[in-house]
C-alpha cells in the first residue's frame, strides 16, 4: 500500500480531480469517508483551514446540502477560487454557479491570525455541532499553532480532522517538509491531549491521506 500511494501521489493525477466543476485536490477515499461522517455527525458548521481552490470547500457544503444542515467556514492566506467579482472559478479560469456556495463563507488571511481565529470562534459559539479539518501549511508547528487554536472548538462526537499526515515520509515525501516536519509530527505532540481518540475506522478503505488524522472529540 506505501508502495501505491507514493505512486499516486507522484502521478499527481489528483491535482486535476474537481468537484461540481471547481479543483478538489483530495485523495477520493478520504472524501468518501468525509461524507460518511457528515451524514453520521451532522455537523452545524465546518470550519476548514485551507481553502485554495475552494472544491473540497464545495464538496463539504454539498453534503451539507445533502443531508438538510450546516454551513462552511474556510479560510486560507491566497484563495486560488476567487477572480474578483465574478466569484467562484473552475480549472479553466470560467466562473461556477451552484445554490451550494451559498453555503460557505470565505476568508482570507492566515489560519492562525488572531482576528482570523476569534471570527471563527465566533461562529463555532453560535451552533451546538461544530466539525475542524485542517488543510493549510503543513509544517509541523503550523499545524500545532492550529491544533491550539481550533481544538477546543470542536464539539463531542463530531471530528477533527488532521489532513496529509502522509507527508514527510509517511510514506509520501513531498513539498518543502522534510523528514520529521510535518502533520504526523504535529499529532504526536498532540495526541496526549484525552479530548481526543483517533478513529482508526475511518481509515478502513486502507487508502488514506490522513493516517491517524480522523480525531474524535469524546
Amino acid at each position: 500500500m506505501d508502495t501505491f500511494q507514493r505512486a499516486f501521489y507522484k502521478s499527481k493525477v489528483w491535482r486535476r480531480r474537481t468537484w461540481l466543476g471547481v479543483a478538489c485536490h483530495q485523495n477520493p477515499m478520504d472524501m468518501w469517508m468525509i461524507q460518511e461522517i457528515i451524514q453520521e455527525t451532522r455537523p452545524d458548521l465546518i470550519i476548514e483551514t485551507g481553502t485554495r481552490h475552494g472544491g473540497s470547500a464545495l464538496y463539504y457544503a454539498t453534503m451539507l446540502g445533502l443531508v438538510g444542515n450546516g454551513r462552511v467556514a474556510t479560510v486560507d492566506v491566497k484563495p486560488e477560487h476567487l477572480a474578483g467579482p465574478s466569484g467562484w472559478i473552475d480549472g479553466e479560469g470560467m466562473a461556477v454557479d451552484s445554490p451550494y456556495f451559498d453555503r460557505v463563507d470565505t476568508m482570507t488571511g492566515s489560519s492562525v491570525d488572531p482576528a482570523v481565529v476569534a471570527q471563527m470562534r465566533e461562529k463555532a459559539q453560535a451552533v451546538e455541532r461544530v466539525m475542524v479539518i485542517l488543510d493549510s501549511d503543513h509544517s509541523k508547528q503550523h499545524v500545532l499553532a492550529e491544533l491550539a487554536a481550533y481544538a477546543d472548538l470542536v464539539t463531542p462526537g463530531c471530528y477533527l480532522i488532521v489532513q496529509d499526515t502522509n507527508l514527510s515520509g509517511h510514506p509520501v515525501q513531498a513539498g518543502p517538509w522534510e523528514p520529521g516536519d510535518g502533520p504526523w509530527e504535529a499529532l504526536e505532540e498532540f495526541l496526549p491531549d484525552q479530548r481526543f481518540e483517533v478513529d482508526r475506522s475511518k481509515e478502513e478503505l486502507m487508502f488514506t491521506w490522513f493516517p491517524g488524522g480522523y480525531l474524535r472529540r469524546v
